[in-house]
């Protein structure tokens, strides 16, 4: 019980069961949910780097290559593949953590500068891949109408664009 008492814990469960009660409250609000989503996805890089650089003192440099990944698997999945966006959710999540072990395989044997260049050069790598690789990832022309997440008792809308 002395656990419900500390803030710390009550504003996490705030802040949960707000981010959850969310879509229902706002589910047919297209710029809404847009703007939260957003918010959504930059929170999850920010926790990312807070947990390499803030908890252990090294500078990652491949984070947002790491995103990239994950991002582009969601999204050609869906698109070109009609997969579900939660079976590509957990491919993209599965699959972005297989190939980050093993880059961190190498990159944690250094130390330093040169952990944050060698990091850097894999999220260059990546960026290269994906914005050139024109074939697999339509490159430049992006990626478009990725599936929305299904919602159990709602659903959301897909959002039409400016």
């Amino acid at each position: 019980m002395n656990a419900l008492k500390n803030p710390r814990i009550l504003g996490t469960l705030a802040v949960l069961l707000i981010i959850a009660l969310t879509p229902v409250a706002f589910g047919d609000e297209n710029y809404i949910m847009r703007v939260i989503t957003v918010g959504l996805c930059s929170a999850i890089a920010v926790y990312g780097m807070n947990i390499i650089l803030g908890f252990t003192g090294q500078l990652s440099l491949a984070q947002g290559g790491f995103f990239g990944i994950g991002a582009y698997t969601v999204g050609l999945l869906t698109t070109d593949f009609d997969w579900s966006f939660w079976q590509a959710f957990l491919v993209g999540v599965v699959g972005t953590s297989a190939i980050g072990y093993l880059c961190g395989l190498i990159a944690l044997r250094t130390k330093d500068e040169y952990f944050a260049i060698f990091t850097m050069a894999i999220g260059f790598i990546i960026y290269l891949t994906i914005s050139r690789w024109e074939s697999v990832t339509h490159a430049h022309s992006g990626v478009n109408n990725v599936k929305f997440p299904e919602a159990g008792i709602f659903q959301v809308k897909r959002y039409q664009g400016e």
